[in-house]
């Protein structure tokens, strides 16, 4: 995903996702919790997102600038399928 830097300035963004129900073990997301984006630019932000179980699965990712409180914010909704026998031994 993209995020982008509305400032002049360069800025620190600190990264956050909240996963909405229960907590479920069996999910896993990882990204940089901090990343720095030059005044006026645009930088590719990294999230890994993997699910050991089938289910429909909503999360929110935030960046926010801690000096000024700002903050930009994507929802995102993943389905998540039962996976199909490739080959039987």
């Amino acid at each position: 995903m993209k995020v982008t830097n509305w400032s002049r300035k360069t800025q620190r963004f600190e990264a956050s996702w909240v996963v909405e129900g229960q907590s479920d073990p069996s999910v896993f997301i990882r990204g940089a919790n901090t990343f720095d984006i030059d005044g006026d630019a645009t930088k590719d932000y990294k999230l890994n997102f993997l699910a050991l179980r089938a289910g429909i699965y909503k999360f929110t990712v935030t960046f926010k600038v801690k000096e000024t409180g700002e903050y930009m914010f994507y929802n995102f909704q993943v389905n998540v399928s039962e996976s199909t026998d490739v080959e039987k031994i």
